[in-house]
């Protein structure tokens, strides 16, 4: 399915333990890495044998192959055809619709306790106005407004401040946060309750750096994975999403001095280029 994790397995036997090295796979054509796993060696009946596990994910549907790889020189893998598609339930020409919040079940008061609530609720407000008439308005100081903190110094400040916890995923989350944060107060963009899909094309006029903005996308991408805990990324994947994030708010501040919106269509005019 499209974003699910595919575990890769290449296996080289030998009836020598001589010269045979891990295999160099650094990319895949349509293919993702999430994850390179340790390498495995074991000794299967005087069989020597080598794994290599990859993790691997894509975000293109269709058919694809993965090419045949050199082991030796005159060794290669099969070639392994995928096939990438969405969900049987899911119709891509249909309009997407958002994840709904859980909704709370409404308060009900017990028949046996109603009938107080009332008299206690007004000798409560009743209490409150005696109180207050009797010790009187206090005169509060006067509070100095603390100056407006620039949406790119904000970012920046949080992403410093952002620490190491037992979560990895709670991490990743607020730092997909911080993110939509400065963008909604730096382009105007709604960008807090957009679905990543959505966002993600609201995004496009705002990048002039196109592999910056497909390093954003596959980042929004995931992080719908990590929301609904259908993968958890590790300590590196966290640490490459804030070096992207870092760039893409640095690049978006380069690019603009500040936000134009349209009332209308909420679409960003670009203004002058630093």
């Amino acid at each position: 399915m499209l974003g699910e994790p595919l575990l890769l397995t290449i296996e080289v036997r030998s009836t020598q333990d001589a010269n045979i090295e891990p295999i160099k796979l650094d990319s895949i054509p349509h293919f993702e890495f999430l994850k390179k796993d340790s390498i495995i060696k074991s000794n299967e009946n005087g069989i020597f044998v080598l794994r290599q596990l990859y993790r691997i994910t894509s975000f293109d549907s269709g058919k694809w192959v993965i090419p045949p790889i050199p082991l030796r020189p005159n060794v290669k893998t099969p070639s392994i055809l995928v096939e990438v598609g969405y969900t049987d339930s899911f119709d891509p020409t249909k309009p997407y619709h958002d994840v709904q919040d859980i909704k709370d079940v409404p308060f009900v008061m017990q028949p046996q306790y109603e009938k107080w609530w009332y008299p206690v609720a007004l000798l409560l407000i009743i209490l409150t106005i005696v109180v207050h008439w009797l010790t009187g308005p206090k005169k509060e100081k006067t509070k100095i407004p603390k100056p407006t903190e620039a949406p790119f110094d904000k970012a920046r400040r949080r992403l410093r401040q952002l620490k190491n916890s037992a979560s990895i995923t709670g991490e990743y989350q607020e730092l997909i946060e911080i993110f939509r944060t400065y963008i909604k107060e730096k382009t105007g963009i709604e960008s807090l309750h957009q679905t990543s899909n959505n966002l993600i094309l609201k995004l496009d006029v705002v990048f002039s750096d196109k592999s910056k903005y497909k390093n954003i996308s596959k980042i929004l991408h995931l992080a719908d994975f990590v929301k609904f805990a259908k993968y958890q990324p590790d300590k590196e994947e966290l640490g490459s999403a804030k070096k992207i994030i870092e760039d893409a708010v640095q690049h978006i501040e380069n690019k603009y001095e500040k936000p134009f919106i349209n009332n209308n269509s909420e679409n960003i005019e670009r203004t002058k280029h630093k």
